[in-house]
């Protein structure tokens, strides 16, 4: 976790580096059970990924799919 922020903190927003570092640190918080930290990292990052990569590319879609296996 402290990785992945410290590597965030280094990013341009809106960059697709920082989308993706964002959709990682989504994913370890929802392996940790930390599911609102979980929720708004991944809030932040889709739109990010879904304008620097577009709606069809592996990552916004692994993103969207891990996002909504939060309510599941």
């Amino acid at each position: 976790e402290k990785l992945l922020k410290n590597t965030l903190k280094q990013q341009t927003k809106e960059s697709v580096n920082y989308g993706l570092l964002l959709f990682k640190l989504a994913d370890l918080y929802s392996y940790q059970g930390q599911y609102t930290k979980a929720n708004q990292a991944f809030v932040e990052a889709l739109p990010i990924l879904e304008k620097t990569t577009g709606l069809n590319s592996p990552d916004y879609l692994v993103a969207l799919v891990n996002y909504g296996t939060l309510f599941a």
